[in-house]
C-alpha cells in the first residue's frame, strides 16, 4: 500500500475454509448427500466409535448392526430380486429411533427405512436392488442414522428435527455384489438363522430320545436289583427256612 502512495501497512493472510459435511434431509427418498458419505476423513463421535471384531458386527452405545462394513448383495441362481439385509440390536434400555438413508434412492427399496428398535426386539431392514440396477451399486453407500429416544409419548419426528448433532450415531455401509451364484449357501441373515434353529431342534430331538432310552434302562436295572434283592432276602428269611423244613417234615 506504501507504494500506491497510502499510509497505512496491510498484510495479506489467506485461511482455508474447513471441510463442509453436509447431508440432504428428504424422508421420502431417505436421501443421502454425496459428500457426507463419501468422507473417510470426518472424526468420529463419542456414539460413533467402532470396535474391532470378527462377528461382523459394528458395536455402539444404542446399536449393534450387522454387517459391520460391508453390505453384501448375492446373486443366486433362480431368484430374480436380489437383496440384502441389516440387522439392528437395541443396546439401550429405552427404545432406540433409526433412519436408513442412501446414496442412490432410485437403485435401492428400503423396507423399513425409518422405525423404533425396541430393547430386546431386533429389527431386520431389507434393501431390496431395483430391476436393472444390478451390476451398478459398486459405488453407493448406506448411512444408519439413530437416536436414543427418552420419551415415548413424543413424537418421533419431531425428535429428528430438535435432536442435537452430537447427540445421532452414525455409522456406513458400502454396497458390493458377489456376481458368482452360490446354490446352497444363504446369504441372509434370517436364512443362517433359520437353519441354526432347526439345527438345534434336531439335536434337541436326539438329546430327548437319548434320554428316554436311558431312562427305560434305569428302570430296566433298577427292577432287576429290586428282584434280585427280593428273592436274596427270601431265600434268606426265617419263614423261608421253616417252610423247607416243613417240606422234609412232610416227606
Amino acid at each position: 500500500m506504501e507504494q500506491m502512495g497510502g499510509t497505512e501497512k496491510f498484510q495479506y493472510s489467506y485461511s482455508p475454509p474447513s471441510t463442509m459435511y453436509s447431508e440432504v434431509e428428504n424422508n421420502s427418498s431417505s436421501k443421502l448427500s454425496p459428500d457426507g458419505v463419501a468422507s473417510t476423513k470426518k472424526a468420529l463421535g463419542p456414539l460413533d466409535k467402532r470396535t474391532n471384531n470378527k462377528d461382523n458386527c459394528f458395536r455402539s452405545r444404542l446399536l449393534q448392526i450387522r454387517p459391520a462394513e460391508e453390505l453384501c448383495f448375492q446373486i443366486e441362481e433362480n431368484v430374480k430380486e436380489i437383496f440384502s439385509t441389516i440387522s439392528l440390536s437395541n443396546t439401550l434400555n429405552n427404545p432406540v429411533a433409526y433412519k436408513v438413508k442412501t446414496t442412490s434412492p432410485e437403485k435401492f427399496r428400503v423396507r423399513p427405512s425409518g422405525g423404533l428398535v425396541m430393547p430386546g426386539s431386533p429389527v431386520i431392514v431389507f434393501v431390496h436392488i431395483q430391476p436393472g440396477f444390478e451390476h451398478h451399486i459398486h459405488s453407493d453407500k448406506f448411512l444408519v442414522r439413530a437416536i436414543e429416544v427418552t420419551d415415548e409419548s413424543k413424537d418421533v419426528t419431531e425428535m429428528w428435527k430438535t435432536v442435537h448433532r452430537e447427540s445421532i450415531m452414525e455409522h456406513r455401509l458400502r454396497c458390493i455384489l458377489n456376481s458368482e451364484p452360490v446354490r446352497s449357501k444363504p446369504t441372509s441373515d434370517i436364512n443362517i438363522l433359520t437353519e441354526k434353529i432347526e439345527a438345534l431342534q434336531l439335536a434337541n430331538q436326539r438329546i430327548e430320545s437319548r434320554i428316554q432310552q436311558i431312562m427305560f434302562l434305569h428302570v430296566f436295572f433298577l427292577l432287576v436289583v429290586i428282584l434280585a434283592i427280593a428273592s436274596d432276602y427270601w431265600h434268606s428269611s426265617p419263614s423261608g427256612n421253616l417252610d423247607q423244613k416243613s417240606k422234609y417234615c412232610t416227606q
